[in-house]
């Protein structure tokens, strides 16, 4: 727009959206001055006023912009960023400022916009703190100057320096934040039941009182990592007690049945006892971590500890801990694990008091004090019941490796006899003993856990359509639209990779599948010619000029890694999006470490990729249950039909080349990995992280809420209560009396008689239509069960029927008539819902997109102006 010449320098600045704003809190003289844009709300510096203003497309004179840089240079205003000083806390609002949503560190005076942005600075400045970038930040409403953003208190907006509420928020309100005091109960009944029962709150009642001093005592389970901390005495110290742990369970695995019964039941009494379960390596590691935090708690207390914190240690575990730290210190030598086994040992086993001074007490084992330690909070709790099962479950597992270790240490010959006399000492019934005490707090703490009715975390709204868990909302119909937008992506990203091509890909309906069949390599992609060539999209690639795929060289075939790259990097892509539709749709979510093993093709495990018919199915075969239960699950879900589509397109069309590709450039180990598993990125089979990533991911992106897996399967657990309930529920009643006639059980029934040709044992007929019911009624609930409007919520359905029944008893007879032919039933009911699903479905769609909607026309309005 055009103007004429101002009179004033206040009206040509308002006319260039200007503004220079007075900023008292610097204390100069003249009063400083901070140039802002009055459109864009931020501050500016004099060489950047003028051509900021004309990406506003505000066209001034040449006089008006000379007229601007003049005022620009006046005394006091502020001529680069680094001349504003960030003012001190609480302060009011900057003028001309945006005012923004962020959060304000506790620790220090350190703002920003992002939860990325003050975690990274938790991370780089507080990592020696205790708790969370969570615990330790805030939300607060924020300014910048430049690039360092800074908190202000709106309500200040307007007031004087010498107004009440100012001074107070000045003068008291830092002291009241600073407070450290934490409450101790009251009185007996402000005590948990856990806690009457393990008296951790007595033990460490000096400390708890007080913030600081709580900090300090959680120091002690705080490990070093690579940049902080003593070295040896975290990875060393690390890697000597997980080479312990495993040297133990690598004995445990070679010993045989009698001495892993031992180490559950001591004496043996019967025939009938548990073995010890030896664990994997990658959960040893994981549980390693408690007894690291233990060793290292009694290692920085032994001289000492800010904390004042000491373990009660007799002069033989000084001792043996003095040397255990000599030999860590000692990085000459290997992983002294014999050292750490004298050092732990005495730990671990019963201790004779009369060495001890002083009165009986329960916390004169270290182990005892070690419990209250690490379950102590930073806020002065303890961790409640089911929070601490895990813990002592952890520590049986440490006492049994200790005990077979130290057995066959000694052992002159009878292996059994040795460790027999080891175990008496730590499991005889009736003595008091760290494992007998670990089993009577387990069994209390899963007691009080299993009872207690806790607070309700998932919620539903009174609509059913938005389910919230802890802190986070899921929108169902955000949540479905999601979805479907998922499998459109999807199937365009699989016509660009077949390129547009279907090869005359067709699965017959009697495609053979023996479910049974456990033979290395069997599956039912290879029992039938489903293509015209398995390697069709090859060939059609390699016709492809545009994909530069490969060349002749001496009359040889040369592939050009780059652009096979390419191709496997799309592969990734679309595997990826067809794994997270499949975790989604196909029916309850498994865990993501269960649902990243599915295979397509038998191997050293059978294959959970299954055909009958027209249908592909997906069994979870390992549970997180099956080293205990010593069996495998058998979980099957069903495909809709269009991701059915989708999978036999990966794995029929694009996964044989796909395969013959990754052995080019990864080699024949990766090729066996892409024939077997279904899940794959980058050459290798995906990871549990790697998945996890992925829901968070598409979570965020595609519903706007920041979900990851943990809290998506327990909202799906109550999307089910909600939409689906006992609707589907299929009674078993009457076929156990039908097994009790022929005197066996219902299981033994599926287990072992009538066994089915191609089905699995335990899994007959009927039962795998009970699962594929289920599957089906979470497709109609998700919203893509062909010809199914997405399920309202089970409450919704049912007044509807309600009413609708109660309509149709009200309808008023004329009385007596002749018979007549029997009328055409019409199931009322049924047209309610339908057509009541259909149009909510619709509205919601358009409820979803309103808001872009509206930003999206606001910004073509005004686009001109």
């Amino acid at each position: 727009m055009d103007i004429n010449t101002p009179d004033e320098d206040d009206t040509l600045l308002e006319v260039a959206s200007l503004k220079l704003v007075p900023l008292p809190h610097l204390k100069t003289m003249p009063t400083s001055l901070l140039i802002t844009c009055s459109f864009c709300e931020i501050a500016l510096v004099p060489n950047a006023a003028v051509s900021h203003v004309v990406t506003h497309k505000i066209r001034l004179k040449k006089d008006m912009r000379q007229r601007l840089q003049v005022i620009m240079l006046r005394p006091g205003v502020i001529k680069a960023p680094g001349d504003v000083i960030v003012p001190k806390p609480p302060c009011a609002p900057i003028e001309g400022l945006k005012l923004e949503d962020g959060y304000k560190c506790k620790l220090c005076t350190y703002c920003c916009i992002t939860d990325s942005t003050i975690k990274n600075h938790f991370s780089a400045k507080h990592r020696d703190h205790e708790g969370t970038y969570k615990d330790n930040c805030e939300g607060a409403t924020v300014q910048t100057f430049s690039r360092t953003y800074f908190a202000v208190v709106p309500l200040l907006a307007d007031m004087m320096p010498d107004n009440l509420f100012a001074l107070y928020l000045k003068d008291h309100v830092p002291e009241v934040e600073a407070l450290q005091v934490l409450n101790p109960p009251i009185d007996h009944n402000e005590v948990p039941p856990l806690l009457k029962i393990t008296s951790w709150n007595d033990h460490l009642a000096p400390y708890i009182g007080d913030k600081r001093k709580v900090r300090l005592l959680l120091q002690l389970l705080d490990l070093p990592t690579s940049k902080r901390g003593e070295k040896w005495l975290g990875e060393r110290l690390r890697k000597t007690i997980e080479g312990y742990m495993k040297e133990a369970s690598r004995m445990g695995t070679n010993s045989s049945l009698a001495i892993r019964c031992i180490l559950m039941e001591c004496p043996r009494l019967t025939q009938n006892s548990d073995h010890w379960i030896i664990l994997p390596e990658k959960t040893i590691e994981s549980y390693v971590r408690l007894l690291h935090q233990w060793t290292h708690a009694v290692m920085v207390t032994l001289e000492g500890h800010e904390s004042g914190y000491t373990f009660p240690l007799t002069d033989e575990d000084k001792s043996n801990a003095m040397a255990l730290r000599d030999a860590l210190l000692d990085e000459s030598t290997d992983f002294p694990i014999d050292v750490f086994h004298i050092f732990i040992k005495p730990l671990l086993y019963p201790k004779d008091h009369t060495l001890i001074p002083g009165p009986y007490s329960k916390f004169n084992e270290p182990f005892e004090c070690f419990y209250a330690l690490r379950n102590l909070r930073d806020d002065g709790n303890f961790n409640p019941a089911d929070l601490v099962t895990q813990m002592f479950a952890k520590f049986k597992y440490f006492i049994r490796a200790t005990v077979l270790y130290q057995g066959l240490k000694v052992s002159t010959g009878d292996h059994l006899a040795a460790v027999t006399r080891e175990a008496q000492i730590n499991f005889t019934p009736g003595l008091v003993t760290p494992m007998n005490q670990t089993i009577d707090y387990q069994r209390f703490a899963s007691s009080i856990a299993m009872s207690t009715t806790s607070p309700p975390v998932t919620r539903v709204s009174a609509c059913g359509m938005f389910i919230t868990y802890g802190e986070h909302t899921l929108s169902v119909a955000k949540w479905r639209q999601a979805l479907a937008k998922l499998a459109n992506e999807i199937e365009d990203d699989l016509a660009e990779l077949c390129l547009h091509q279907n090869f005359s890909l067709k699965v017959p309906k009697d495609t053979p599948d023996d479910w049974g069949n456990d033979t290395r390599g069997y599956s039912w992609t290879k029992n039938g010619t489903f293509t015209k060539d398995k390697r069709g999209l090859l060939a059609a690639m390699l016709a492809t000029p545009e994909l530069r795929l490969a060349k002749v060289e001496d009359g040889h075939l040369k592939f050009n890694h780059a652009s096979i790259w390419d191709f496997i990097h799309k592969c990734d892509a679309v595997n990826e999006k067809i794994a997270l539709l499949t975790f989604f749709t196909a029916g309850q979510t498994p865990r993501v470490s269960e649902f990243i093993e599915h295979k397509y093709a038998n191997s050293t495990r059978p294959r959970t990729f299954m055909r009958d018919g027209d249908d592909d199915w997906l069994i979870i075969r390992r549970t997180k249950t099956e080293s205990r239960k010593e069996k495998e699950s058998f979980s099957p879900i069903k495909c809709y039909r269009r991701l059915t589509g989708f999978l036999d397109t990966l794995f029929l069309v694009i996964r044989p080349v796909e395969a013959e590709l990754v052995k080019i450039t990864h080699g024949e180990k990766q090729y066996h990995v892409y024939q077997e598993y279904m899940w794959t990125m980058a050459g290798n089979r995906m990871t549990p992280e790697q998945m996890r990533k992925s829901i968070l991911q598409f979570n965020t992106k595609y519903c706007d809420v920041a979900i990851g897996t943990k809290d998506y399967r327990q909202i799906c657990v109550e999307m089910v209560r909600t939409f689906i309930g006992s609707e589907f529920e299929m009674k078993a009643e009457e076929l156990d009396t039908f097994a009790a006639q022929a005197n066996h059980t219902l299981g033994m029934t599926y287990l072992r008689y009538a066994a089915e040709e191609g089905k699995l044992p335990s899994m007959s007929s009927d039962l795998l239509l009970r699962f594929g019911r289920a599957s089906e009624a979470w497709w109609e609930h998700v919203g893509c069960k062909p010809g199914c409007p997405p399920l309202l919520p089970l409450r919704i359905r049912q007044e509807l029927r309600d009413a609708a029944a109660k309509q149709s008893t009200n309808i008023p007879h004329a009385g007596p008539s002749l018979p007549s032919a029997p009328a055409q039933v019409i199931d009322t009911q049924a047209i309610i819902l339908a057509v009541t699903s259909s149009l909510v479905a619709e509205v919601q769609k358009v409820e979803t997109n309103l808001d872009a909607l509206v930003r999206r026309a606001v910004a073509e309005a005004i686009l001109p102006l």
